[in-house]
């Protein structure tokens, strides 16, 4: 028995140290500093800036109207109206999301969808 917790923590420990964060998802996109000139300006540029953006803001937790503030308003859709979404590629086939809790319309996480679209 003690053999078989050893080898299930062991398991564990690999599988928890193998997992990496959605924020080192975002830097394998690129690691442009975030401009926002550039970004209300240039679709294209958006998925290499989007490490920084997270990265020295605190999307998550942020208001959506704050969001808004920042990003300029929704060029995309996902879920509800009041959720913060654009597009980040130039063929409109992929969109960064940032879907808020209903009722303190804070941004609960920052996805990519659809998903593997980058």
């Amino acid at each position: 028995m003690r053999k078989q917790g050893i080898g299930f923590l062991a398991i564990l420990v690999t599988y928890l140290t193998g997992c990496e964060s959605p924020q080192d998802d975002f830097a394998r996109l690129g690691t442009e500093n975030f401009n926002q000139d550039v970004w209300s300006i240039s679709v294209s540029s958006r998925p290499y800036m989007l490490h920084d953006l997270i990265d020295s803001y605190a999307l998550v937790g942020m208001k959506a109207t704050n969001v808004k503030a920042l990003l300029g308003q929704s060029d995309s859709f996902y879920e509800r109206d009041d959720v913060p979404a654009y597009f980040i590629k130039a063929d409109y086939s992929c969109l960064v999301a940032m879907p808020v809790d209903a009722q303190s319309l804070q941004v609960q996480q920052v996805i990519i969808l659809p998903k593997g679209c980058l």
